[in-house]
């Protein structure tokens, strides 16, 4: 169970770079001076939040993955400890 808890806990890391990439990615139009232009600045911030919501698409896709990691390592310890059981239960019947 540690191992699959560890692989989790590295996939929620990677995805919140990912999203704090994505939201620097959509305020970067603000470190421009260029980018005031009123044209300029739309189609910027256009182009910024589609990278933002990619980035987050991303990170999203690692925070399953993360949880997939905890839910298959606890399927995995009910069936060892189950398995345990059972066959505690057929020595002593």
């Amino acid at each position: 169970m540690k191992k699959w808890i560890i692989w989790a806990v590295i996939f929620y890391v990677h995805a919140l770079l990912i999203f704090y990439k994505g939201i620097d990615s959509a305020m970067s139009y603000m470190d421009d001076p260029s980018s005031y232009v009123d044209a300029s600045r739309y189609a910027l911030m256009n182009i910024d939040t589609n990278y933002l919501i990619a980035y987050w698409v991303v990170g999203a896709a690692f925070v399953v993955g993360g949880t997939m990691f905890i839910v298959t390592g606890a399927i995995i310890k009910t069936i060892k400890e189950n398995r345990v059981i059972d066959q505690s239960i057929s020595k002593v019947a």
